[in-house]
């Protein structure tokens, strides 16, 4: 949700032991319609790595300095909500409120001989070709394709049912996946199967395939343990849109 900027253009700051990194303002000159002027991750170790914008540094002191210890209850999102809610405002952008205590659960997997191979079925396949059967999942299999993120697919009954695919590359050697299974297909084993197919051809030229899920959605975060990715940490955005 962050766009990469090269680490020399970082500003690192250490309070409290904790880690803050700005990024320059873009969203608010170039007019994003999505900006996220807040993001923090809570590690398994107990370290905290908070991002913002360079106009909410002094917010992101305070939030560090205040919630460091309890970042994850929902005093806290109410806290963030009512302290950014007039800077975003001046900037012509909105919070969500659908998404105020909706945080992430985050995955990874850095080894082949975690994956459980067995989920594999038959069915899956990588890089199946849209134009040849239906789609019945809400991934765009050719914008996929154009921007040369990969994907696996179950193709059942002519057409694909579930996807596992790319969501984006953090950098050369980190990427990110999601997935989705048609409901009516649901409850088969094809989302693990095409995760655990996918995760193992990433590998070969990935370090680190991360995975990362809803605080409210439990069956993709046991689906992510099935497979064999283990929980690295919890992360937050305070999400805004354009007004």
């Amino acid at each position: 949700m962050r766009r990469i900027i090269p680490p020399s253009l970082y500003k690192n700051m250490k309070i409290n032991g904790y880690t803050i990194e700005t990024d320059p303002d873009f969203p608010i000159e170039e007019r994003f319609n999505l900006i996220v002027p807040l993001n923090y991750i809570l590690g398994e170790d107990r370290r905290l790595k908070i991002y913002c914008y360079e106009s909410t540094l002094d917010l992101a002191e305070e939030f560090a300095e205040k919630w460091a210890d309890n970042c994850f209850d929902n005093a806290c999102f109410d806290w963030i909500y009512a302290r950014f809610e007039p800077r975003i405002s001046s900037w012509g952008y909105e919070t969500d409120p659908r998404r105020k205590y909706i945080w992430l659960y985050n995955f990874e997997l850095t080894d082949e001989a975690d994956i459980d191979l067995s989920l594999i079925r038959g069915d899956s396949r990588m890089l199946v070709n849209s134009r040849e059967v239906k789609n019945k999942t809400t991934f765009d299999l050719d914008m996929l394709s154009l921007e040369r993120l990969r994907y696996s697919a179950s193709v059942l009954d002519g057409a694909v049912v579930s996807v596992a695919a790319e969501n984006m590359r953090f950098d050369e050697r980190t990427t990110e996946i999601g997935c989705e299974t048609h409901p009516q297909y649901r409850g088969r084993g094809l989302a693990a199967s095409n995760i655990a197919l996918l995760s193992r051809e990433l590998l070969l030229t990935n370090d680190t395939v991360q995975y990362n899920c809803t605080c409210k959605n439990e069956k993709s975060r046991t689906l992510a343990e099935k497979v064999g990715f283990s929980q690295v940490g919890r992360s937050y955005y305070l999400t805004c849109y354009l007004k």
